[in-house]
């Protein structure tokens, strides 16, 4: 079940944001200092992670005993925020709404992700949650060779600046 929250509910939920989150940039540093474990997800469905990402975040999720998470939009000024249930299809998660990046999150305030407009999500969240999902979800170094060979081509041909690069790669805990 998806919930559209309404205006006394958000800033409840952006308190809860900013216990993961320090920035709604994805290019640079996104997460709070206590979110230790960090994985990029790449490439995602457009503004929506791929019915495999989906499907092993919910896996985790219950894993753990969480049986809801938060999702807002975090580009824009009207910055639509649901509660999403465990049960929820990836039907139903796919036909919301979405066309800004946006961010699915613990509402204890315990975990994050962050869905860039170049197809790509930062996953944060303990050690155990991470591992438990990386677990279910094997195409992890898949993932940072997608996202490194995918910023390679737009440097290559679109003559991208990647200056943000060096401080992600330090944020995000990642060789590549």
């Amino acid at each position: 079940m998806i919930k559209l929250v309404n205006r006394e509910e958000i800033k409840k939920f952006d308190k809860i944001f900013k216990r993961v989150f320090q920035s709604k940039d994805a290019f640079g540093e996104m997460f709070q200092e206590d979110i230790k474990k960090r994985i990029i997800l790449c490439p995602t469905d457009g503004y929506f992670l791929t019915n495999e990402q989906f499907f092993a975040l919910l896996k985790t999720l219950k894993e753990i005993g969480e049986d809801k998470f938060l999702l807002s939009i975090i580009e824009g000024r009207n910055n639509d925020n649901w509660l999403i249930e465990n049960n929820t299809s990836y039907d139903e998660y796919s036909q919301l709404p979405i066309y800004l990046e946006n961010a699915i999150f613990s509402t204890q305030g315990e975990w994050g992700l962050l869905i860039s407009h170049e197809e790509y999500a930062v996953f944060g969240g303990d050690e155990q949650l991470i591992s438990n999902f990386l677990s279910i979800y094997l195409k992890s170094k898949e993932d940072i060779t997608n996202f490194i060979d995918m910023w390679n081509y737009n440097k290559e041909n679109y003559k991208t600046d990647l200056s943000w690069m060096k401080l992600f790669k330090k944020h995000m805990n990642i060789e590549m």
